[in-house]
């Protein structure tokens, strides 16, 4: 008993896990910034990096800024006005094809599909942040607004019962929900605050 405790919590992929979701955040705000600015350069001819700074949230942040942005878009094409959000939920659902069909034909889950993992859970975080802030306001119209996330949590629940086998069902459940709870914690409240503020005029 203790043999195959320890094969699934005292291990390098063990490590690798926890290690990978106790930067979750700091990595998903990160890498959302990432894709702003690639979505900026490309798309905006660099009008959101003026007025955007790349945040801990990786959010765009504020009054003034939230409207500058609103007026260029009233004359943007319809990529230039929704393209960021989309380009996070195609990238996401790109690293879980990948994880789908890397495990399609395989029993074996390979430490580096818990990279894909992560990077499909990206879109889901973010969009369960949206999902719990807007309750207090929530109106039944949102609800359509919210289908690309509904289809995801469906890949999750998929990928969870499907793709996973018991030894990942329980790594996620002990090692991986534990870490990405504390990151979540470290990075809102004390580290990204002080690495990457807010600034907004």
């Amino acid at each position: 008993m203790t043999s195959r405790i320890t094969s699934l919590f005292i291990n390098k992929q063990a490590t690798f896990i926890f290690v990978l979701f106790l930067f979750f955040f700091p990595l998903k705000t990160q890498f959302f910034n990432t894709l702003t600015y690639v979505y900026d350069q490309v798309f905006m001819g660099g009008i959101v990096t003026e007025i955007y700074t790349y945040n801990f949230l990786g959010e765009l942040i504020g009054c003034k800024e939230i409207s500058k942005l609103r007026t260029y878009e009233e004359d943007g094409h319809f990529f230039q006005v929704i393209g960021a959000y989309w380009l996070r939920l195609v990238v996401s659902g790109l690293f879980w094809l990948i994880l789908f069909l890397k495990t399609r034909k395989s029993n074996i889950f390979k430490t580096q599909y818990w990279v894909y993992v992560v990077i499909f859970c990206f879109y889901i975080a973010k969009e369960l942040e949206y999902f719990v802030v807007s309750l207090p306001y929530f109106q039944s119209e949102f609800l359509l607004s919210f289908i690309p996330f509904f289809i995801f949590c469906g890949l999750g629940i998929y990928t969870f019962f499907k793709i996973f086998g018991k030894k990942e069902r329980l790594q996620v459940l002990f090692i991986a929900f534990p870490a990405s709870v504390l990151s979540l914690f470290l990075w809102y409240a004390y580290l990204g605050p002080k690495l990457l503020p807010i600034s907004t005029s």
